[in-house]
């Protein structure tokens, strides 16, 4: 049955967790009225793109919701389908730390019970440091074939209608960002109306967290990451 509606290309999103990933791709989803899909098989960090379901996607008239990394499997069936643009999802990878170990209590309760924020470092936050830089450097293989365009958390959360007119306009869709705008603003108030966005400050992290956790987790940090994303200590 034919799913896909061919008035949009594939908006093609891969986001680090917990960066705000299912607000941006259920926002186009929702008030385009497109399918919201998945493209990789496998658990963060370890997700890999199935050639299969990217050469069906790659049709377009659908959004993906997906933390595949870039490496060279991943980006190979990028362009061999001709994927024009991908939208990377980031966020500073400290506070999606301290988001990730208030959101998977459950899931990492053996792991965690004992150390805490400490089990989380080789769960998450290293993973997620060469998670980013995979698609820093993917992004300088994949230039000159296809775009990609990094969205911080930040400005999602707080210019989500500026973010997603960016989205459109970078897939030449800019004729549907009234819709955006109307479906953004008949959530507002809702229960779910930012999917993905737990309470509580971004900076969050910093008064919570042990200073020496803090300190740790900046000397994880790599030169790359710090630079590109301009963080501070």
């Amino acid at each position: 049955m034919e799913i896909f509606n061919k008035r949009f290309r594939v908006f093609f999103i891969a986001a680090l967790p917990k960066s705000g990933s299912a607000f941006l791709s259920n926002v186009l989803a929702e008030a385009l009225d497109i399918p919201l899909v998945r493209v990789s098989l496998g658990t963060f960090p370890r997700m890999a793109v199935v050639p299969r379901w990217m050469r069906q996607i790659a049709r377009g008239g659908c959004v993906t919701h997906d933390h595949f990394d870039g490496s060279a499997g991943n980006l190979a069936p990028i362009l061999e389908n001709g994927i024009p643009h991908v939208i990377v999802q980031l966020r500073d990878p400290r506070a999606a730390l301290w988001s990730y170990f208030h959101f998977e209590p459950k899931m990492l309760a053996d792991a965690a019970a004992a150390h805490g924020l400490e089990a989380l470092i080789e769960v998450f936050y290293r993973p997620a440091i060469a998670w980013i830089e995979s698609w820093f450097h993917g992004a300088n293989q994949l230039a000159g074939r296809s775009s990609v365009h990094f969205v911080d958390y930040e400005d999602i959360s707080a210019r989500p209608a500026a973010v997603c007119g960016a989205v459109l306009k970078a897939f030449d869709a800019e004729r549907f960002f009234p819709a955006v705008v109307a479906y953004l603003a008949g959530r507002q108030g809702a229960a779910d109306a930012a999917p993905n966005f737990r309470s509580g400050k971004s900076s969050e992290w910093r008064e919570q967290m042990p200073e020496t956790m803090q300190r740790r987790l900046w000397e994880l940090t790599s030169p790359l990451v710090r630079e590109r994303m301009r963080l501070e200590p």
